[in-house]
């Protein structure tokens, strides 16, 4: 039997670790029942028709500290904001192969670099990108000598790191452009380029 979209909804917010609790009442606009999903820092009423489960699309943001507020969502941007995000591991990809989730990905801001992971693949020319969590491998601390504008690092290129998911990271959306980079959606191609294939955290410590 086909699940309704209630019964959907509250399948993944428990895979979540949430509930989504029955109010007991119906709203004065129609037969639809009040549901309350406690979040940590304000409470959601979502309205559910009473026959069919349907999510209505208007819902009220109650805040702990007090207030409220009305918004609006579809039921598919409603149960994106609440999936369990998963974790990914290293995806073999070289260039010109389409893009695929779990691939690494290298932002480079001038001379440092941050590490990504491919969390989700829109279409061919189109990415949303999670930023990992980075850690120097155990051991390697920076040699700093006198010189320079304050001192100079001698051992600045030997960085390793180990890399991880953060699920609590922002995902972020990059589209591949004619000159075949990958740029922030919005952003022109002459900002910071994200390449596919590799995590490389680099910090330059000369910089």
């Amino acid at each position: 039997m086909r699940k309704t979209q209630l019964e959907k909804f509250s399948s993944i917010v428990e895979a979540n670790g949430k509930q989504l609790v029955n109010e007991n009442r119906t709203f004065y606009h129609g037969q639809q029942a009040v549901y309350n999903l406690e979040l940590e820092d304000y409470t959601l009423k979502l309205g559910f028709d009473i026959e069919t489960g349907k999510m209505s699309q208007g819902y009220f943001i109650e805040y702990k500290n007090g207030g409220g507020t009305v918004a609006t969502s579809t039921f598919t941007k409603m149960c994106k904001m609440f999936e369990p995000k998963k974790s990914y591991g290293e995806v073999k990809w070289v260039e010109g192969d389409k893009p695929e989730v779990g691939v690494g990905a290298t932002l480079h801001l001038y001379s440092d670099s941050y590490a990504f992971t491919v969390v989700d693949v829109i279409n061919e020319s189109k990415i949303v990108v999670r930023r990992c969590k980075a850690t120097l491998k155990d051991g390697w601390k920076p040699d700093m000598q006198a010189g320079g504008f304050s001192a100079h690092t001698s051992n600045n290129a030997s960085q390793e790191y180990t890399y991880e998911d953060d699920l609590e990271a922002v995902g972020v959306a990059y589209t591949l452009r004619n000159n075949g980079g990958w740029y922030a959606e919005g952003e022109s191609s002459k900002g910071s380029r994200l390449v596919l294939g590799y995590r490389a955290r680099f910090y330059d410590y000369n910089f």
